[in-house]
């Protein structure tokens, strides 16, 4: 595959998700913040996207190295938690910034919308749980072992877990 096929394929799908900001709270409001709305909504839409799109890759990542058992399919791993550990914290900042400017945020919390968001920030909080766990102690484990050629079974069994307990909440 040619990078520029992977661009246009990442920017359509920017595009897509972004694309339905206007149908949801943001899109009713007609008031003079309703651009702001509406594109606070688009980027909590696009920073979702990316983290649950790399934890569909991290997970298939996980599995082909279990079954493989290949260095080179770890080293791949490896790379890809290093990769997504540095745009992590800008998508999670995203989605509570983004999260933040969604009208009636406040004052949506005691109705039953509010309830479902409130259900939203309990998964939202479990999964960054588990990414921090990924960030700053499994993924280190791993990468120890690839460095001095130890067993990386356990450090495997451990990320696999917690990458697909987070995908499981993300699905939630």
């Amino acid at each position: 595959e040619s990078m520029e096929l992977r661009w246009a394929v990442l920017a359509l799908g920017a595009v897509a998700l972004t694309s339905i900001a206007d149908t949801g709270h943001a899109g009713a409001d007609n008031g003079p913040r309703a651009g702001i709305h509406i594109a606070a909504d688009a980027a909590h839409l696009l920073a979702a996207g990316i983290w649950i799109g790399a934890l569909v890759i991290l997970a298939r990542l996980v599995i082909i190295a279990i079954g493989h058992r290949r260095e080179d399919d770890l080293r791949i791993l490896d790379h890809a938690l290093s990769r997504f550990s540095a745009i992590g914290p800008i998508v999670v900042a995203t989605l509570t910034l983004s999260g933040i400017l969604n009208p009636g945020f406040l004052s949506s919390l005691k109705t039953a919308y509010g309830q479902v968001l409130l259900a939203k920030l309990a998964l939202f909080a479990a999964m960054l749980l588990l990414a921090a766990a990924n960030r700053f102690w499994l993924a280190p484990r791993l990468t120890s072992a690839l460095a001095s050629a130890m067993n990386s079974e356990r450090p495997m069994r451990a990320l696999k877990a917690s990458i697909f307990a987070e995908a499981a909440l993300a699905g939630l």
